[in-house]
């Protein structure tokens, strides 16, 4: 994810990313279709939803 914008919300921009660090083992082995890397991005809202609770 990248921000373009200059203000504050660049970096709220990085910050929404990286919580995806802990996945990226994941991504990067089975990344080959567009619906793999969205289930995987699927899987880290919701631990990290779930986490919050």
């Amino acid at each position: 994810m990248s921000c373009v914008q200059l203000d504050g919300s660049h970096t709220r921009c990085r910050q929404k990313g990286g919580w995806l660090d802990g996945y990226k083992g994941l991504i990067m082995r089975y990344e080959y279709l567009d619906v793999t890397w969205i289930g995987v991005l699927l899987l880290g809202s919701i631990s990290k939803f779930l986490k919050k609770v």
